[in-house]
């Protein structure tokens, strides 16, 4: 059986650090099995200096820009809290120049580094992309045949091609791409008659080394927990009433809590429930409830008063003279 593991999966090591690096010893341990398209990892190559600048925006937009009120400035405790904010900003710009040169400077990436290390390792089996593969890529995309995503560019396409063309036995394709997981039938179907062998396609790692037969690392089911949840705290993190609401409260010298409750089943869709508060060294204190479906986008808000979830525009509207309720 054959592994091929998609970019976004490879990408998503810098969005968790180098503590992710712990999980590729399970990586090491299934080499032989592994199928490395080109395409894959010239997209990884692609797109790993764009993320890096992503976290470093996000790093910077963290940090909140706040001017006091005079009677604030003439306090005692004032002249204290501009030292500490010094020392702060200095810390801050040290943190982005660090990330600025690993992002400038391959050879101080670890991970990166890495996954170069894994795609050169002999017993994996490198895809090169041909004339051939994209010939065959482009009339998929112009037939509207799955997968691919772009009217314009043809890497999962291509991906797809070179897979179909040197794949001979079973194969688990690791994605979170919708285009795959959307036409998995479809793939799935088409795997089997140009191969006569099956295809699946799974989100984990981990379930693909049980699938092969080995026992995955606590580290990797951790990971992969966490990692699968970060989108929809990213996507809570983008709302208005959030940024007002982080805004506050790093203006009042505390910060956030944000984490994952559980998942909840709410007129028949599944959601991710997240608590999203104000941390202190002394207390926490809840915000608000937010509920965000595993499938789509759709997030709704857990209403106190009548103790449900309701939409955003229902919160919004119920309590737009009230922001931080």
């Amino acid at each position: 059986m054959k592994l091929c593991i998609d970019t976004n999966y490879f990408l998503d090591f810098y969005r968790q650090g180098k503590e992710s690096l712990k999980i590729l010893n399970d990586i090491e341990g299934i080499l032989e099995n592994i199928v490395f398209p080109e395409q894959v990892y010239k997209e990884f190559q692609r797109n790993v200096t764009k993320v890096q600048q992503d976290e470093i925006k996000k790093f910077k937009s963290s940090i909140t820009s706040y001017s006091p009120s005079r009677q604030i400035r003439e306090l005692k405790e004032y002249k204290e809290y501009e030292r500490i904010k010094k020392d702060f900003e200095a810390k801050t710009k040290e943190i982005i120049n660090v990330l600025k040169e690993i992002s400038e400077d391959r050879s101080k990436d670890e991970i990166y580094n890495y996954i170069q290390e894994i795609y050169n390792n002999k017993e994996v089996v490198q895809l090169k992309n041909n004339l051939t593969l994209i010939e065959k890529g482009r009339n998929r995309q112009l037939l509207g045949n799955p997968p691919g995503t772009s009217d314009v560019t043809i890497g999962d396409e291509v991906i797809w091609e070179a897979l179909l063309e040197n794949v001979k036995d079973d194969l688990i394709i690791i994605t979170n791409d919708r285009s795959f997981k959307d036409n998995k039938i479809y793939l799935q179907d088409e795997f089997k008659e140009e191969t006569g062998h099956q295809l699946f396609i799974l989100e984990k790692l981990s379930d693909a080394i049980k699938k092969l037969g080995e026992i995955p690392s606590d580290a990797l089911i951790k990971y992969e927990s966490e990692t699968l949840l970060d989108p929809y705290m990213d996507e809570i993190s983008k709302l208005p009433e959030f940024k007002d609401f982080s805004n506050a409260v790093y203006a009042a010298g505390s910060g956030i809590a944000m984490y994952i409750e559980g998942i909840e089943r709410i007129k028949g869709v599944e959601f991710i429930r997240l608590y999203v508060g104000e941390s202190n060294e002394e207390y926490n204190v809840r915000w608000n409830t937010f509920f965000h479906s595993k499938q789509g986008n759709k997030i709704l808000v857990y209403d106190v008063i009548d103790n449900k979830a309701i939409s955003l525009s229902e919160w919004r509207e119920k309590y737009k003279n009230k922001p931080f309720i």
